[in-house]
């Protein structure tokens, strides 16, 4: 464990960190009875946004995109901390709102492409990069 202060908005916060291998991080993440699927070419399988999603999400009941339900832990996408619940809003500019459009995004990928997801996890959007 440690400690590192920042500023943040032009206030000094104390935040406490947790420090261990990647391997306990990878672990802690997996959840037991994940839905069952073969993982793409990225590592990840995803399904549709269901309206019974929309408060666990955090997104409109009407909210059109597909959600992460599965993370392959030894790909690319889990090194660079794409998570369960993840929310794919584009992948390399290409904005996801279906698994059809996901899928036709993902097809055209090969190995050694750079890959740019842009996600919303819980109230942030965050832009995670990785090599394939």
């Amino acid at each position: 464990d440690a400690t590192m202060t920042i500023l943040r908005e032009g206030e000094k916060k104390e935040l406490k960190l947790n420090i261990g291998k990647l391997e306990e991080a990878k672990q802690a993440f997996q959840q037991p009875n994940m839905e069952k699927g073969k993982a793409d070419n990225l590592g990840l399988v995803v399904r549709s946004i269901a309206a019974a999603d929309a408060g666990k999400l955090d997104v409109p009941a009407s909210f059109k995109g597909v959600v992460v339900i599965r993370v392959d832990p030894d790909s690319a996408a889990a090194f660079a901390d794409v998570r369960t619940d993840d929310v794919i809003l584009e992948i390399n500019e290409s904005k996801i709102q279906t698994v059809a459009d996901y899928e036709k995004v993902v097809a055209k990928l090969n190995k050694g492409d750079f890959v740019r997801l842009y996600v919303k996890r819980g109230q942030a959007s965050i832009y995670l990069a990785f090599k394939l």
